[in-house]
């Protein structure tokens, strides 16, 4: 119950901080109720914990509807709204002109989760009130999660400054990557000597339960994601890749990365994409729903990939497993396109991303670790890379209810299923793959698509014939390279913007990021 009133409290104070300033000395006065636990009476850091996990792993309902699923698993052309009675049809993304959703995507993360994280790095580092090595530990890989997304998403983030108070300077993303790389090393080394379960954290840790080895497995896998995604930018990170691949790795679908929805919470607008599709069916019908997209289906049936009967479920009225029983929409298509067709006659995503409370948010999968590793070794050693990479297809076909038999005969019939010899082909076989292992986590799936640029993307570009939505103001239909600054921090802390525009470019979607080179 302390737990439960502290993190309502934490969320009150929350919502009053905007853009990126901290309320982290709020957290030590958060309330002077003593049926209620403050950061200066905490006895443990489970609860300050769960806050954390709860908002940097699974956000509320109008980030995940807008910014995971409308930015990106959209532009990661994933999912579509293609279609009659939708509320997010045509440019709804791509015009980029609704502030309020690309707002969210920076204020509430950076308002929920950097002080309260900032105040666990506190009370757990040497000397701090509630020291633990291996839960200190711990919180620099959630810290190393949180900001990858964050400035994979937007760029130059406030890494050092972020939760401390005051207004905080930004670190340009090169400077960011190698902070986050060099703090997962130093966690890595530390968890290494963390045997079994850290009791300290083992009650709020909604991802592991305390679980030093899959904490060390997660942060090694991150590492190697972030060293491969920044190669190309940064003198080819060989160094760290060959640190991470030490190992150890996430080793199995059962230790994804991943926080299972409770479906017992009493806020429903935590209650993620089952909460975004059925509540709003009493009045709307399918307004609130999506489809999978047609890229995302073709791109199975390219390659006769049965992984297909898996994500998704036929169109109404139609057979599982009968591959012309499977469509998908456009993407950000006209209005006359989506009026011309019903929700009914495209595919849906796998039933249990929209009808199961319990749909967990994944961050990170065993598949993507495999993939990781198959990159990886690509070049030293082609058939370790390829046992890598069978193995990534199988893990993401089971866990998305693919049949096992009907995999390993792809596994041993098609050629996309055998790394090319040719390193171009092969990156966009891994990278394609990469897109897969991200399923319904629409902002790694984006940052996929854009490291590797993958050539399964259509070019949308409007004219008065095709079927593209106008969208010129924004991209041109084209995928966005990044989310512009929030309207509070333009006005709160114009220093830091105006840093991120002299290293970066232009605050606009098409700017691209320092990783972003290819």
């Amino acid at each position: 119950m302390k737990a439960i009133n502290y993190i309502k409290k934490a969320l009150g104070v929350a919502a009053l901080c905007f853009g990126v300033y901290s309320c982290t000395s709020d957290f030590e006065k958060i309330n002077t109720d003593p049926n209620n636990v403050s950061s200066e009476t905490l006895t443990n850091i489970s609860p300050l914990l769960t806050q954390v996990q709860r908002h940097a792993f699974v956000e509320a309902r109008y980030n995940t509807w807008r910014g995971n699923l409308i930015f990106g698993g959209r532009l990661a052309e994933q999912f579509s709204f293609s279609f009659s009675g939708t509320w997010f049809g045509n440019g709804a993304g791509f015009r980029y002109d609704n502030t309020a959703w690309n707002d969210a995507a920076w204020d509430t993360p950076f308002a929920e989760v950097s002080a309260p994280l900032a105040e666990l790095l506190k009370l757990t580092t040497e000397g701090g009130r509630l020291e633990n090595n291996c839960g200190n530990a711990v919180v620099k890989v959630i810290k190393g999660f949180f900001y990858q997304r964050m400035t994979d998403i937007f760029g130059a983030v406030p890494y050092v400054e972020g939760g401390l108070g005051g207004i905080p300077k930004f670190e340009n993303q090169q400077e960011v990557y190698t902070m986050i790389m060099q703090d997962l090393s130093s966690a890595i080394t530390t968890l290494k000597s963390c045997n079994g379960i850290i009791d300290a954290i083992a009650d709020g840790d909604m991802v592991y339960a305390g679980d030093s080895q899959k904490w060390l497995a997660a942060a090694n896998t991150l590492l190697l994601r972030m060293a491969l995604r920044s190669k190309e930018a940064n003198g080819g990170n060989q160094a760290i890749i060959d640190e991470a691949l030490q190992g150890p790795f996430i080793a199995s679908s059962a230790d994804n990365f991943q926080i299972a929805q409770d479906p017992s919470n009493n806020d429903p607008v935590f209650n993620g994409y089952y909460d975004i599709w059925h509540t709003f069916q009493g009045c709307c019908g399918n307004a609130a729903s999506w489809v999978v997209s047609e890229t995302l289906v073709e791109s199975f049936k390219a390659n006769n990939d049965p992984r297909l009967f898996g994500f998704a479920t036929p169109v109404d009225g139609g057979t599982a497993g009968v591959w012309g029983d499977y469509s998908g929409a456009k993407v950000a298509a006209k209005a006359a396109y989506a009026a011309s067709r019903t929700f009914e006659s495209f595919s849906k995503p796998n039933e249990r991303m929209w009808n199961d409370e319990s749909f967990a948010f994944v961050t990170m999968t065993y598949a993507e670790s495999e993939l990781l590793q198959a990159e990886a070794k690509y070049t030293t050693n082609l058939g370790e890379a390829q046992g890598h990479f069978e193995n990534a297809i199988r893990a993401n076909g089971q866990e998305w209810d693919a049949d096992s038999a009907a995999v390993d005969m792809y596994i041993a019939n098609e050629a996309s299923a055998q790394l090319s010899v040719t390193p171009a082909v092969a990156l966009q076989q891994i990278g394609l793959n990469r897109w897969y292992s991200a399923y319904t986590n629409g902002y790694e799936s984006w940052a996929v698509m854009r490291r590797f640029d993958l050539n399964i993307f259509p070019d949308k570009r409007y004219t008065a014939n095709n079927d593209w939505a106008d969208t010129t103001g924004g991209v041109n239909n084209q995928m966005g390279k990044r989310l512009n600054y929030s309207q509070a921090t333009k006005s709160q802390n114009p220093d830091a913007v105006q840093y991120a525009i002299g290293v970066q470019g232009a605050d606009a979607y098409s700017t691209s990021l320092w990783w972003d080179v290819n």
